[in-house]
C-alpha cells in the first residue's frame, strides 16, 4: 500500500479531514488531502486548530484499524522525521508533538464508514501565532530560523507513516510501543486527565497494548485511560 499514491491539493479548505470523508466511496487506501490553509481546522475534543498558510495540513485515508494505535504510530513517525530535520521533539499523550512543552504538531483520527482518517497539522513556516496560543505553540521556522519546502517535508512524513503503518499492519506492535516510550514526554510525570465524565490525577507509568495510558493513582491503584485531555503537572 502506497501512502500518497493519490494526492488532492487545495489552496484552502474548511477541513482536510472533512473533505477526505467525502472521498471515502471508492477512494484508494493511502489517498492524501492537503490544503495550504484551513478555515475550520479540527483539533481534538471539538476544538479549532489554527491553520493558516505556512503550515502543513493534511489527511490520509486508511483502511480499518485501531483508532488509538494509529495516532501512536503517526506520532512516532512524526518524531522520527522531525528529529532528522534537527528538532528535539517528544510526544505528549495522546497526540501532541511538542518541543519543551510547546506544541509543534497535532494528530486527529476519525472513524468514518469503518475506515480511519488520519489528520495531521504541522506548524511549518509559521512566524507568529495569535496572542492566545503564542505561549503554547511553536513552529519549525521559529525553532530553527529556516524556511522549509512543504512538499519535501510532506514526502518525508508520508514515507515515515507508510513504513509505520505497514509495520503495525504486520503485527509489529512491540516495536511501536517501545519507540513511543522513547519519545514520550508523559511517562514518569504527574498528570491530570479530564474526560467528560470525570478528572483523574496520578503518575503516568506506561502505555498499554491498545494505546491507553496507564496511571498509578495516589492510593497505589492503577487505571487505564483511553481518551481525555492530558495536562502535565510535574516530574
Amino acid at each position: 500500500m502506497e501512502i500518497g499514491g493519490k494526492i488532492y491539493h487545495f489552496t484552502e479548505l474548511n477541513s482536510t479531514n472533512d473533505f477526505a470523508k467525502g472521498l471515502l466511496t471508492g477512494a484508494q487506501e493511502g489517498t492524501v488531502v492537503v490544503a495550504d490553509s484551513q478555515r475550520k481546522g479540527k483539533g481534538r475534543l471539538g476544538r479549532n486548530w489554527y491553520s493558516p498558510e505556512g503550515g502543513l495540513w493534511f489527511s490520509i485515508i486508511l483502511g480499518k484499524g485501531n483508532g488509538l494505535l494509529i495516532p501512536l504510530m503517526a506520532g512516532v513517525a512524526l518524531c522520527e522525521i522531525l528529529q532528522e530535520l534537527g528538532l528535539n521533539v517528544s510526544i505528549k499523550w495522546p497526540n501532541d508533538i511538542v518541543i519543551e512543552g510547546k506544541k509543534i504538531a497535532g494528530i486527529l483520527t476519525e472513524l468514518e464508514g469503518g475506515r480511519v482518517i488520519l489528520g495531521i497539522g504541522l506548524n511549518l513556516n509559521i512566524s507568529r501565532f495569535p496572542d492566545e496560543i503564542k505561549e503554547i505553540a511553536t513552529s519549525l521556522f521559529l525553532e530553527t530560523g529556516k524556511t522549509y519546502v512543504r512538499e519535501e517535508v510532506l514526502k518525508l512524513i508520508l514515507g515515515g507513516i507508510e513504513r509505520g503503518y505497514e509495520s503495525l499492519s504486520n503485527g509489529d506492535l512491540q516495536s511501536l510501543l517501545d519507540k513511543w516510550r522513547e519519545y514520550s514526554a508523559t511517562l514518569g510525570r504527574e498528570v491530570e486527565i479530564k474526560t467528560p465524565q470525570r478528572a483523574l490525577r496520578g503518575r503516568a507509568i506506561d502505555i498499554a497494548q491498545d494505546g491507553g495510558l496507564l496511571l498509578e493513582l495516589s492510593d497505589g491503584s492503577k487505571e487505564k485511560v483511553l481518551a481525555g485531555e492530558c495536562s502535565l503537572k510535574g516530574k
